[in-house]
């Protein structure tokens, strides 16, 4: 039997801080040479609120909006990063749905949620943020330390 928004939606929430484990994860092997994740502060309030949202029957397009913590932003990798790393986010929820056997309602209303919050960081840094979301613009290199790389001319950007 399938999982429904309701139910699916309390799952998420009970596991946003393990979303975000695994989210952080495939972040970090596909952007490789941005570290740490743009949207690493908001994601698992981001995660948890979908899940709150979606199992009280919640329009998708209020995730966002009820997302807090801190996201950078830089100039050098502009909205393109951002929206990578929020795709990065929808291959984990749609995982996440798979495993659950979740109805085709809970991945519509999660990519619904995504493509606002992508959307509404798409216009950083002049875009509106939520009232609890915290804009940190990084003016430095974002490339992971040189402990971390396996060769250092990983370096990235």
């Amino acid at each position: 039997m399938a999982t429904g928004t309701s139910a699916g939606g309390r799952i998420l929430e009970q596991s946003s801080e393990e979303l975000r484990r695994i989210w952080r994860l495939a972040r970090a092997s596909s952007r490789t040479g941005v570290f740490p994740g743009m949207l690493d502060g908001v994601i698992s309030s981001f995660f948890a609120g979908c899940g709150r949202l979606m199992s009280q029957g919640s329009a998708p397009e209020e995730a966002w909006g009820s997302t807090r913590g801190m996201i950078r932003t830089s100039e050098k990798l502009g909205a393109a990063e951002l929206t990578a790393e929020w795709a990065v986010a929808m291959e984990v929820l749609a995982a996440v749905c798979e495993s659950f056997s979740a109805e085709p309602a809970v991945a519509e209303w999660l990519a619904r949620a995504i493509a606002e919050a992508e959307r509404a960081t798409s216009r950083l840094p002049a875009g509106e943020l939520p009232k609890g979301v915290l804009p940190v613009r990084i003016l430095g290199a974002l490339a992971p330390p040189r402990r971390a790389q396996k060769d250092p001319a990983q370096a990235g950007p």
